[in-house]
C-alpha cells in the first residue's frame, strides 16, 4: 500500500470515530461555553443576589393611556390651553355691569338740580359732606356772611355690550341747609334719576370692532386648542415609536444570544476536529476571535434595551411607576404584522381635514382677519348717536316770608326727603337730550398704518397655511410609501432568513464532514445574525410607518379611541 493510501485510510478511521462521539463531545463542549459566558456576563443585579424589582406588564394600548395621564410635556402645554381659556373670561370681564354707591370724585350720571344733565359730581365727591362761610359782595346773597351745609350721594349702574352700545341709570341725592334770606327750601332735598346712552354709528360699531379683545381671546384660545392636540399626537407617536423600538431592543437581544451561542458551538466543534488533528490550531484561534466578537455585540445590544427601557420610562414619568427608574417593564404586545396597502388620495384627504396643525393655520387666519376688521373700521370717521333723560324732584321744609323787601318769615311748612322722593317719581319735571358726536383726525396715518400692518399680517397667515397643507401633503406621501416598503422588506426578510437558516445548517453539515471551513460557517453565521436582525427591524419599521402615516394623517388621536376635551 502506498503512503499516500495509507494516509487516507487513516483519514477514514479518524472521521468515522468522530462521527460516533461527536455529538457527545458538542454537547459537554457547548455545556461549557454556554455556562461560563452566561456567568460572566450576567447583570449586575444577577451578581448581587438576584435583587428584585418591581415589575409592570405593558401592552402598547397601556402605555399609550399612561402617556397620557402622566406625561410631563402634555402636562406642560396643558397650562398654555388653559391660560388661554382663561383670557377668554378676563376679556368678557369688559363688559360686566358696574354698580357704582358713592364712588368719590367720579362724574355723576346725572348732575345736581343746578348742574344739570352730564356735569360732575360736587367737589365733596359721590359720598361727602360740605360746610362754606364765605362774606357776601352782594345784598342778593340773602346774609352778610354766607353759610352753608350739605351732604350729596350717588348710585349708578353702567353697562357696555360687546357691540359698543353703553348706557348708564344714575340716582343723585342731596341735602343742604343756607342762612340766606332768598331760600324758600331749607333744608332742601335735591333728588336726580337718570338714564344715559351712546352708540357709535361709525368707528366702534359692532362686535369686531369694540369687542376686538373678546374675539381675538377666543381665537387664541382655538389655537392654544389646536397646540394642544398637536403636542398631544407628538407624545401619541413617540410612545408607540418608542414602544416599539423597545421591543426591537429586546429581541435583538434575543438574537445576539442566538448568535453567541452558534459562535460557541462552532468553537466546541472546531476545538474537537483540533485535537484530533483534523484542523490546523489556527482554526481555534478564528472561532474564538468570532465568539469574543459576538460577546461584544451582546454587551451592546444589553446596553441599547437598557437606553431604549429609559426611553419609555420617561414618556410614562419613570418617577409615577410601581418601582421608579428601576421598574422591570414587560412588554405584551408582538411586532409580527400583516402587512396592507394604504389608498394615498384617501390618506391625503384625511390629513386636510384633521391635521392639527392646519387647523392651528386656519384658526391663525381668523385671529389676523379680527385684526384687518379692527383697523379697518378704525380708519372711519367718528360718529355716535347719544342720548338720555333726567327726572327731578326737590322737597324739604318750605319757609313763608313777607313779600319783598321785608324777608320775615311768616310759617315754615314742614316737609323733606319724602317730598322731594314723591315729587321724583311723579315724573313732572324732566329733561331729555338727544345728539350726534363727530370727530375725524387729518390725515389719520396711525390708522391707515395699522391696517396695512394687519392686512399683510392676514396675507402672511394665509401663505402659511398653503405652506402646512403642502407640508401635510409631502408627509403623507412619504408615510404611504414608507408603509409600503416596509411591508415588502418585511415579506422579503422573511424568505431572507429562511435561505440564511438553510444556508447555515447545510454548511455546517460540510464542515463536520470535512467539506467546508471554520470561515466559511462563521460567514454564514454572521449573515443568519444579520438576516434575523433585518427580519426584526423590517417588522418594527412597519409598525413605526403605520404609526407615522396615522400622525400624518391627523388620525392618531382616533386610532387609539382617545377623546381630547
Amino acid at each position: 500500500m502506498s503512503l499516500t493510501g495509507q494516509k487516507k485510510e487513516r483519514h477514514m478511521r479518524m472521521r468515522q470515530f468522530l462521527v460516533s462521539f461527536y455529538p457527545l463531545i458538542l454537547v459537554a463542549a457547548a455545556i461549557g461555553f454556554i455556562v461560563v459566558p452566561a456567568v460572566g456576563l450576567a447583570s449586575p443585579a444577577a451578581q448581587q443576589g438576584q435583587q428584585q424589582f418591581p415589575k409592570l406588564q405593558l401592552s402598547l394600548d397601556d402605555a399609550v393611556k399612561l402617556a397620557l395621564r402622566q406625561n410631563l410635556d402634555i402636562a406642560f402645554i396643558d397650562y398654555d390651553r388653559d391660560i388661554a381659556h382663561q383670557s377668554i373670561i378676563t376679556a368678557e370681564g369688559l363688559f360686566d355691569p358696574v354698580v357704582g354707591v358713592g364712588t368719590p370724585g367720579t362724574p355723576a350720571v346725572v348732575g345736581t338740580v343746578a348742574g344739570g344733565f352730564g356735569q360732575t359730581a360736587p367737589p365733596v365727591g359721590g359720598v361727602g359732606f360740605s360746610s362754606s362761610e364765605s362774606p357776601s359782595t352782594t345784598a342778593l346773597a340773602g346774609a352778610p356772611v354766607s353759610e352753608s351745609q350739605g351732604f350729596n350721594t350717588q348710585v349708578r349702574f353702567t353697562h357696555q355690550f360687546d357691540f359698543g352700545f353703553n348706557y348708564q341709570f344714575g340716582y343723585n341725592i342731596g341735602r343742604s341747609t343756607s342762612n340766606s334770606t332768598f331760600t324758600n327750601l331749607n333744608p332742601s332735598w335735591n333728588n336726580t334719576l337718570g338714564f344715559a346712552f351712546a352708540q357709535p354709528l361709525l368707528r366702534g360699531r359692532g362686535k369686531e370692532a369694540s369687542g376686538a379683545q373678546l374675539l381675538l381671546a377666543k381665537r387664541n384660545a382655538e389655537v392654544s386648542d389646536h397646540v394642544f392636540r398637536t403636542q398631544v399626537e407628538t407624545i401619541l407617536f413617540s410612545v408607540v415609536q418608542t414602544y416599539w423600538e423597545l421591543v426591537f431592543a429586546h429581541r435583538n437581544l434575543e438574537v445576539s444570544q442566538r448568535s453567541l451561542q452558534l459562535a460557541q458551538e462552532q468553537l466546541g466543534r472546531t476545538q474537537v476536529q483540533v485535537e484530533v488533528g483534523m484542523l490546523a490550531p489556527i482554526e481555534e484561534t478564528q472561532a474564538e476571535v468570532a465568539v469574543a466578537q459576538r460577546r461584544n455585540e451582546l454587551i451592546i445590544a444589553r446596553n441599547g434595551l437598557e437606553d431604549a427601557t429609559d426611553n419609555l420610562k420617561v414618556l410614562l414619568k419613570a418617577e409615577s411607576l410601581p418601582g421608579g427608574w428601576e421598574t422591570v417593564i414587560d412588554l405584551t404586545d408582538a411586532p409580527e404584522i400583516t402587512p396592507r396597502q394604504a389608498d394615498i388620495d384617501e390618506e391625503i384627504q384625511s390629513a386636510l381635514a384633521n391635521r392639527p396643525e392646519i387647523a392651528t393655520a386656519r384658526a391663525q387666519i381668523a385671529a389676523r382677519q379680527v385684526e384687518v376688521n379692527v383697523t379697518r373700521n378704525s380708519m372711519l370717521p367718528a360718529l355716535d348717536v347719544v342720548g338720555g333723560v333726567t327726572f327731578v324732584g326737590i322737597g324739604g321744609d318750605t319757609i313763608v316770608r313777607e313779600p319783598f323787601p321785608g324777608q320775615k318769615i311768616i310759617e315754615i311748612l314742614p316737609g323733606g326727603y319724602g317730598d322731594a322722593l314723591s315729587a321724583l317719581y311723579g315724573f313732572g319735571f324732566s329733561t331729555w337730550r338727544v345728539g350726534f358726536n363727530f370727530s375725524m383726525p387729518i390725515g389719520n396715518s396711525t390708522a391707515r398704518g395699522n391696517y396695512a400692518q394687519a392686512t399683510l399680517n392676514e396675507d402672511k397667515a394665509r401663505t402659511e397655511l398653503e405652506r402646512t397643507e403642502q407640508q401635510a401633503i409631502l408627509e403623507v406621501r412619504q408615510a404611504v410609501r414608507a408603509v409600503s416598503a416596509a411591508g415588502e422588506l418585511v415579506t422579503s426578510m422573511a424568505k431572507t432568513l429562511e435561505l440564511a437558516k438553510q444556508q447555515l445548517t447545510i454548511e455546517q453539515d460540510r464542515f463536520d464532514v470535512g467539506m467546508s471551513t471554520n470561515f466559511e460557517v462563521l460567514a454564514f453565521q454572521d449573515e443568519l445574525r444579520r438576516a434575523e436582525a433585518q427580519e426584526l427591524r423590517a417588522m418594527i419599521d412597519y409598525r413605526n410607518a403605520q404609526a407615522l402615516l396615522a400622525r400624518v394623517t391627523g388620525s392618531i388621536v382616533e386610532t387609539w379611541g382617545i377623546r381630547i376635551q
